[in-house]
């Protein structure tokens, strides 16, 4: 039987959650109050959450 093992890539799921839960969590008390076009908030949106999950991915591969 083969021996099971640690999927050496698992922590990109783990730094997706976590960036959307942020991301959201940032959009929602600090972008949410700006009158801007919806496209911006989106941009805006889809950047904070390239951003947070490179770093956490990062730093996840490090500890993984």
């Amino acid at each position: 039987m083969k021996k099971s093992h640690k999927d050496p890539e698992g922590y990109y799921a783990v730094s997706a959650v976590v960036a959307v839960i942020l991301t959201i969590t940032i959009h929602y008390f600090f972008l949410s109050n700006f009158n801007i076009h919806s496209t911006l908030h989106v941009s805006i949106g889809i950047g904070i959450f390239f951003l947070l999950s490179a770093m956490l991915s990062s730093i996840l591969s490090r500890f993984w």
